[in-house]
């Protein structure tokens, strides 16, 4: 239903802006293995907290020995910053290339930078790309503490296996000079995405492998005078899954009779409302009109376990959602200094 994709849509986009240049160039590119002493990684200096800003930069003392902090570009001394994530700066420039980066990816897949509702999103764009520069962030400081590293062998092969899928480094070369990249930035791309799943591994680790869940149907329509006719025509012994098919708006499921097959709390693919519903409800219950947005529901329980084993791809997403909680949770505890505004 309707607000089943844009619930979708919010939750997952952070994720799908995280990978859009990466799988942009998985589906075109390919890659040699460089050799990774070509990365220029710095080591993170507790004395960069509150001695560079924006838009002028104190001067800093120098470098003193401190671990590494993993797939991090960080501030050289005395360099502006956009923002401070615990003390950790992130640089002007890396903000920039970035935000340029993503604008021409926005402008390849369509955009009209010239548009007017280009331009009217330009500032929530700007702010996207530092929430995703401060989340790279977050998820170094978090590595660092569960003593989480990438070794180079795993960032070469990552590479290589990119560049392998690709059809060649000439091909990958040239997507790189379109897309405005450097070698150093796409290997460290593939780091901070490396870094990313490990930590949520760790993070998720005791995700179970079972779960409450619940098979029931659905049929949705556009007034609660339709809805009251639908539980008309069922109470005359009209199937469930005929009538579906006849009037229901959900174009994913009026032709599977309104199935909206097994499903677990908190995974997001219908409405918490009308999820409330079907875990709430008995086998062949049927429930509603449940207003939703400009939309009412009709739903009924099918089948309903206790533990049932959850598939490959609904564990990953019950992991991703449970991650970007872990992650909002930490983003609200750090200390994040912005430095930059955005005009609205």
């Amino acid at each position: 239903m309707d607000r089943h994709n844009r619930l979708t849509s919010k939750r997952w986009f952070r994720i799908g802006v995280a990978l859009t240049l990466i799988l942009i160039g998985m589906a075109l590119l390919p890659l040699v293995a460089l050799p990774y002493g070509a990365l220029d990684w710095l080591i993170y200096d507790p004395a960069y907290k509150g001695c560079a800003g924006y838009p002028t930069a104190a001067p800093c003392p120098a470098l003193t020995p401190a671990p590494v902090v993993p797939c991090a570009e960080l501030p050289r001394p005395g360099e502006l910053l956009v923002a401070s994530v615990n003390g950790q700066g992130i640089p002007l420039r890396v903000y920039e290339r970035e935000l340029d980066q993503f604008l021409d990816a926005l402008v390849a897949l369509g955009a009209d930078p010239q548009s007017d509702e280009f331009q009217t999103s330009l500032p929530t764009y700007r702010r996207q790309v530092l929430d995703l520069l401060i989340e790279d962030v977050l998820i170094q400081q978090a590595a660092m503490e569960l003593h989480i590293v990438v070794s180079q062998q795993q960032i070469a092969e990552a590479v290589a296996q990119a560049v392998a899928e690709g059809g060649g480094p000439e091909a990958f070369q040239s997507w790189l000079d379109e897309t405005g990249q450097s070698w150093e930035e796409f290997r460290r791309d593939t780091c901070q995405d490396l870094l990313r799943r490990a930590v949520m591994e760790r993070v998720t680790a005791g995700m179970p492998t079972v779960a409450e869940m619940v098979h029931a149907r659905q049929i949705v329509v556009a007034s609660e005078g339709e809805a009251v006719a639908v539980l008309s025509r069922l109470a005359q012994g009209e199937s469930f899954e005929k009538v579906a098919a006849a009037v229901s708006l959900d174009e994913q499921t009026r032709q599977k009779g309104g199935d909206l097959g097994w499903f677990p709390r908190g995974l997001g693919r219908i409405p918490p409302e009308v999820e409330d519903a079907a875990f709430g409800g008995t086998v062949g219950q049927v429930q509603g009109p449940i207003p939703v947005d400009d939309r009412y529901v009709i739903i009924q329980v099918v089948e309903h376990q206790n533990r049932r084993p959850l598939d490959e791809e609904m564990r990953g997403q019950l992991q991703a959602l449970a991650f970007e909680e872990w992650l909002a949770v930490r983003r609200e505890t750090a200390q994040i200094d912005i430095y930059i505004e955005f005009e609205e």
